[in-house]
């Protein structure tokens, strides 16, 4: 897992699983072609931590058809890193975005699931008897 940088970070078999995309025209002006994908994948790690729903907004992937907030995209910084397919260059940045929510949200269901198993062993513990 290579770093951006910017500092973020995106596992390497996500990256190599963004396809290439020279997508992101608006108003006649590219806006997210060469985005910074470790950058984007962060902050969809982010929006899942906070937000059960999938991310929505204005900018679209012609591919995927997925959706993200125009401002998370605009906002993000320019990376020309890698070879394209391998560090960032040209790939998706809004399927990174997705993929960082993915994660974060199947964590959360983890984090969720170990809870109530282990709330259920000790409820079946406590009523043994002694």
């Amino acid at each position: 897992m290579a770093n951006c940088p910017h500092g973020n970070s995106i596992p390497d078999h996500i990256l190599r699983s963004l396809h290439v995309s020279q997508a992101g025209q608006r108003d006649n002006r590219e806006i997210w072609r060469h985005k910074c994908c470790h950058c984007a994948y962060a902050r969809g790690e982010e929006y899942g931590r906070h937000n059960a729903a999938a991310p929505g907004g204005e900018a679209e992937c012609l591919t995927t058809h997925r959706r993200a907030p125009f401002d998370e995209m605009d906002n993000l910084p320019i990376s020309q890193a890698g070879e394209e397919g391998t560090g960032g260059r040209h790939q998706c940045a809004i399927c990174a975005y997705h993929e960082g929510f993915n994660v974060a949200r199947a964590q959360a269901i983890g984090q969720q699931v170990g809870t109530n198993v282990a709330q259920t062993v000790s409820d079946a513990l406590q009523k043994q008897p002694g």
